[in-house]
């Protein structure tokens, strides 16, 4: 679908160190709503050619816990 999130995410053990990168988003949830600044978590998904972002969830808002 084209949906992309830039993270700056801590390390992936036994995947990838911290940084900060573009990930496609997958799933029909995923960008709705969301800001620059806002913390998320989502599950990284992969295979041997790619990876990718599902169950992105916001965590808050500039700081502000979601809710």
């Amino acid at each position: 679908t084209g949906k992309r999130l830039t993270v700056d995410h801590e390390a992936i053990p036994g995947f990838m160190g911290a940084m900060t990168m573009s990930y496609p988003v997958r799933g029909e949830h995923g960008l709705e709503g969301l800001a620059a600044g806002d913390q998320v978590t989502a599950k990284v998904e992969s295979s041997e050619a790619s990876y990718w972002l599902v169950e992105v969830a916001v965590v808050s808002h500039g700081g502000v816990p979601a809710g």
